[in-house]
């Protein structure tokens, strides 16, 4: 288990792992950010599935290809130390899928 804050990102996380997988809860630490406007207009629930994957590159060029809607331009570091890609919630139904490779580092 690891508690961390990320002020500059306006949110604060607790991230349990259970076997091989991560079960993270957040919560925004202000009203500004993305995070806390999803709350306001939806309500409390799912606020995106992860999955692990190797080669992510390949996996996010291949999603372009295919049409699907990215945000950002390449995969990025995540504050946990894994890289990963989102795909826009335009693509998927209004659920923000998240697809990382490599270990988190806490």
């Amino acid at each position: 288990m690891s508690k961390d804050e990320f002020e500059d990102r306006g949110f604060k996380s607790i991230l349990y792992r259970i076997g091989e997988t991560y079960v993270d809860f957040f919560e925004p630490l202000r009203d500004d950010t993305p995070m806390a406007r999803q709350l306001q207009a939806t309500g409390p629930g799912v606020m995106h599935v992860a999955f692990g994957v190797d080669g992510i590159d390949q996996v996010f060029s291949d999603l372009v290809a295919k049409g699907n809607q990215m945000r950002g331009d390449a995969p990025a570091a995540s504050p946990f130390g894994y890289r990963n890609l989102n795909i826009d919630t335009d693509s998927s139904h209004g659920i923000l899928f998240q697809l990382a490779e490599g270990e988190a580092t806490h």
